[in-house]
C-alpha cells in the first residue's frame, strides 16, 4: 500500500544504536526504504549524546554516514540527568502533529514504553503512528501501533556476502571458450604406413612424431647392418615410394 502522506522519523538512537559491523548507509537506506510507501520523508532525526559515543574514530565515521545520508543528528547531552533523549523526542514528536496536520505518519524507532502514552494519543488523533521497535519490546508499546517492524529483522538485515574470490571475478570477465557440443575432442595425429609388398600384413602406426626409418629397420632381414639397411631404404625409396594412405578416422599424409 502506498500512501501520500507526509513522513516524520524519530530514531531513539541509544535505544536502537547502529551495530559495530554495520554500515551507517546501509542502516539509513533500509529505514528509508521501509518508510517510504507510507509518503514523503520530510523529517528524520537521530537523537544521541555525541561525546558518549566511543571509540571516538568509530564515532567520527559513524555519524559521518548518518549525515550523508541526510539524517539529522540531535546531540542530547546528559549532563547527570537521565531520559534526555527520550524527553526530547516527545517534544519534537508532539511539535511536528501541531505544525502537520492528518494524514500524515510518523516513523519512530525505539524500544522504551515510555513512548507509549504519546503514541496513543497521536494515534486517536488520526496519525499513522508506525513503530521500529526490539524484539522484546513491552505490549504497551507495540498496542499503539498503526504497524510495528522488527528491528533486527526489518532494518538490521545480514548482507549478501559473495563467496566469488576476486581472482574468480577477474576470470569471469574473460571465460574460457567452451567446446561446442556437436564437436567431438580432437586426439593427437596418427598415420597408417604400408609397405609396396602387397604380402606384408603389417602396419605402422605412429604418431606425427615417429620417424619411418625404424619400422624400415624392423623390416630388415637378419644379417644385414643398419647402414644397408638405410641404404635398401633409399634404393626402394626411388623405385617403390611408401606411401601414407587415409584411415577412415586418421588424417592423410604422403612421403615421396
Amino acid at each position: 500500500m502506498t500512501h501520500s502522506d507526509d513522513v516524520a522519523i524519530f530514531w531513539d538512537y541509544e535505544n536502537c544504536p547502529v551495530p559495530t559491523n554495520a554500515s551507517g548507509y546501509t542502516v539509513v537506506n533500509s529505514i528509508a526504504a521501509l518508510s517510504r510507501p507510507y509518503g514523503n520523508v520530510k523529517l528524520f532525526r537521530a537523537y544521541l549524546e555525541i561525546a558518549d559515543q566511543l571509540p571516538l574514530s568509530r564515532s567520527v565515521g559513524l555519524r559521518s554516514e548518518l549525515q550523508s545520508s541526510g539524517v539529522s543528528l540531535v546531540d542530547c547531552p546528559h549532563n547527570g540527568r537521565k531520559e534526555v533523549a527520550d524527553k526530547m523526542i516527545l517534544a519534537d514528536m508532539l511539535a511536528f502533529a501541531i505544525d502537520n496536520p492528518t494524514p500524515c505518519t510518523i516513523v519512530i524507532i525505539t524500544g522504551d514504553r515510555d513512548f507509549a502514552y504519546a503514541l496513543a494519543i497521536l494515534k486517536l488523533r488520526s496519525y499513522r503512528i508506525v513503530l521500529v521497535t526490539l524484539p522484546n519490546a513491552h505490549t504497551s508499546l507495540t498496542a499503539q501501533s498503526s504497524d510495528a517492524f522488527d528491528w533486527s529483522n526489518s532494518i538490521l538485515k545480514p548482507p549478501i556476502i559473495s563467496t566469488t574470490s576476486p581472482s574468480a571475478k577477474s576470470h569471469s570477465k574473460h571465460p574460457a571458450p567452451h567446446a561446442s557440443s556437436s564437436q567431438k575432442p580432437q586426439s593427437p595425429p596418427e598415420y597408417v604406413c604400408r609397405l609396396p609388398n602387397p604380402s606384408s600384413t603389417d602396419i605402422f602406426e605412429a604418431n606425427g612424431s615417429t620417424d619411418i626409418t625404424h619400422y624400415l629397420r624392423k623390416q630388415t632381414t637378419p644379417g644385414i647392418s643398419s647402414s644397408q639397411a638405410t641404404s635398401s631404404r633409399h634404393n626402394a625409396k626411388d623405385i617403390n615410394p611408401v606411401s601414407i594412405v587415409r584411415s577412415p578416422y586418421i588424417r592423410t599424409a604422403s612421403i615421396a
